[in-house]
């Protein structure tokens, strides 16, 4: 009967275990989404603020400034993302790094050594 039970509750841990990976995946693809475009949007929330917004004899709203946008934004936007590469690189060796370890910490556990005999 509490075999049961145990097995159940394997169960029931796997599967939340699945559904926390599917969710932590869902927020890695919000925060790739987010620096992607949040660095075009700063710079072009301050050309806004320089923009002149009753043009006089047909002028141009945003005289100039997309160049000026685009030469800040795509850095900036590339330069987050190679963060983020960096970041995600650095975790997945550190998870590899830390499941070799625990690895070779199991396979110790369970090796009693010379002097077992076979027992």
């Amino acid at each position: 009967m509490q075999s049961m039970m145990t097995q159940d509750e394997a169960e029931n841990m796997a599967a939340i275990a699945v559904d926390s990976k599917r969710d932590s995946t869902a927020m890695k693809a919000v925060a790739v989404l987010g620096m992607f475009f949040l660095p075009g949007i700063f710079v072009i929330t301050f050309g806004m603020i320089k923009s002149d917004w009753n043009p006089s004899n047909g002028a141009p709203i945003m005289s100039g400034f997309i160049s000026m946008h685009l030469f800040i934004s795509i850095p900036l936007t590339l330069l987050f993302m190679l963060l983020l590469l960096f970041l995600s690189l650095r975790e997945s060796q550190r998870r590899l790094k830390n499941t070799a370890a625990e690895r070779s910490s199991s396979a110790l556990k369970g090796d009693k050594g010379w002097y077992s005999f076979g027992n």
